[in-house]
């Protein structure tokens, strides 16, 4: 099957040219390779692409949204090729070149697709399938692993998209971001609202007089990690979109990536809130930290930022809805990070095994760094902030010193224990 031939006609003809095009790919016919596959997907979804973004061509995206099968083919289709599309392009290039089809630019075509609107439908019944079996024993509740597994594509696209402008125009670089931001956003909305769907029917369920006690899903922690590992990104995205910025002028990118931003910033604070041991382990810590250190920087580019963009109100309001996120949720992030660590150091059994030195050095170095971040946010922050919102910072901030502090410490004496036993004996005899 021909794509580029077969959806060359005008006056709704493309839509139905991608429609057989669909059919010959879902199932795949008997004479097709999978390199094969994946061009003719690829092709297909770059005229798809055009179609839902240009305007001469609204009447032919209106079909795709109304046929009957079109949308579900497609989803059939591009949520495989996103998933592998998003590993091929964290390889070294050299390796790449297997994959003739596979391009950043590919990549945001099917994000794009699936983001729109006219997939809408089509993308919330693949991320709420009517029965799917937990890949894990415990009760995973109300998110799929559709949703876990394209959030994590999302997350990898974000995270490793290049921001430079060496082989991009900032045209190209900017429909890359915005595509793969709107993906984020939609993932990142849908998972928030079957979370506070399932608190709700929680609520109802108890009300009713059902006993029982809700337990956070195994998936929790995971989709966690995956938007920890994302938001190091925000401060260098943002970045890009100052005053003089090569992404300042591009059409929908400020208000697709800063939606993206807060869409994901809102997750990850709901993520926390329903599971406060989301942190775990000495090694997620670090991790955690840089995150939280990029929510803050980001939060200063914000504040600037919607002062540049005070004549492009659409703009101006997304940038503030974003600013809003950062300072409802960097507070608690940083407090239920730290908690972990506190809890470690009240506890009188602390580690029964000793820790490589590596993971304790990680981990001081990581609430060095935030604590110095804090601290800078602290003194921007001081004529804006009221008296309860300041104290908050302050506690967060003196938290996080002290934390390091007694890594620092732990290190300087060798302890590979740092709140268990062997150390709390430490500073015992210190103070003797």
């Amino acid at each position: 099957m021909d794509c580029t031939t077969s959806t060359t006609t005008r006056g709704g003809g493309l839509a139905g040219g991608c429609r057989r095009c669909c059919s010959g790919l879902t199932p795949p016919g008997p004479f097709q390779t999978a390199e094969a596959k994946a061009e003719v997907i690829a092709e297909l979804a770059l005229v798809v692409s055009f179609l839902i973004a240009i305007d001469p061509y609204r009447s032919d995206a209106a079909a795709i949204a109304v046929s009957d099968s079109l949308p579900a083919n497609l989803m059939m289709l591009l949520v495989p090729a996103i998933h592998q599309a998003a590993v091929v392009l964290q390889l070294p290039p050299e390796r790449q070149s297997q994959w003739g089809w596979c391009s950043w630019c590919c990549a945001a075509d099917m994000a794009g697709i699936l983001s729109s609107k006219e997939l809408a439908d089509a993308l919330k019944e693949h991320l709420c399938p009517p029965a799917q079996p937990s890949d894990d024993d415990s009760d995973s509740g109300e998110v799929s692993s559709n949703a876990q597994r394209l959030l994590s594509t999302a997350c990898q696209l974000v995270a490793h998209v290049p921001l430079n402008l060496t082989d991009e125009t900032p045209s190209s670089l900017g429909l890359q971001l915005r595509y793969f931001a709107a993906l984020l956003s939609s993932l990142c909305s849908h998972i928030n609202a079957a979370l506070a769907l399932a608190v709700w029917q929680q609520l109802v369920y108890q009300f009713q007089g059902y006993n029982g006690v809700w337990q956070p899903g195994a998936r929790y922690p995971r989709l966690a990690q995956q938007l920890v590992q994302v938001l190091p990104r925000l401060p260098a995205t943002l970045q890009l979109l100052m005053e003089g910025g090569p992404l300042r002028y591009v059409s929908g990118c400020v208000v697709g990536v800063s939606g993206a931003w807060s869409a994901a910033v809102c997750l990850l604070q709901t993520l926390q809130t329903r599971c406060p041991t989301i942190v775990s382990s000495w090694s997620e810590l670090p991790a955690w930290c840089k995150a939280i250190t990029a929510l803050l920087k980001g939060q200063a580019l914000t504040a600037e930022l919607a002062g540049q963009y005070e004549s492009q109100p659409t703009e101006q309001d997304a940038l503030l809805k974003l600013d809003a996120a950062l300072s409802q949720s960097i507070f608690h992030l940083a407090s239920g990070a730290i908690a972990f660590a506190e809890k470690q150091h009240t506890s009188l059994s602390g580690f029964d095994a000793p820790l490589p030195g590596a993971t304790v050095a990680a981990a001081e170095t990581a609430l060095w760094d935030l604590h110095t971040a804090q601290c800078r946010s602290a003194h921007r922050q001081a004529a804006d902030r009221d008296e309860y919102n300041w104290n908050l910072y302050l506690d967060s901030t003196n938290q996080t010193l002290l934390t390091a502090w007694r890594l620092h410490q732990c290190v300087q004496q060798g302890v590979s224990q740092p709140f268990g036993r062997c150390c709390k004996q430490s500073y015992a005899t210190q103070a003797a």
